[in-house]
């Protein structure tokens, strides 16, 4: 059995797509926010992760319990991601 190692642009995506979603998980956790809590994320960054968010935003609000996701210029306060030497700024609330 050979296995084929290509990593292909859909799974660049994908991997990148789930580290967002644990770094955002853990921005919950650390925010000390219950799996109850409905959150409101607002992003802003490289062009390419918040193209990536906002193209799987029904997904993402699925898997952190969001009711929306914004981009924003200029967050204050924000959470630095580093995903793939790419940066985004983030910022979650408690709805």
């Amino acid at each position: 059995v050979e296995l084929d190692l290509t990593i292909t642009p859909e799974l660049k995506k994908e991997g990148m797509l789930r580290e967002i979603v644990r770094q955002l998980q853990q921005m919950r956790k650390e925010k000390q926010f219950t799996p109850k809590d409905i959150i409101f994320l607002q992003i802003e960054g490289d062009k390419e992760l918040v193209d990536l968010i906002l193209e799987n935003k029904e997904k993402i609000k699925k898997q952190i319990k969001a009711k929306e996701i914004e981009w924003k210029k200029e967050l204050k306060g924000a959470k630095t991601i580093e995903i793939d030497k790419k940066f985004l700024e983030v910022t979650v609330k408690k709805v």
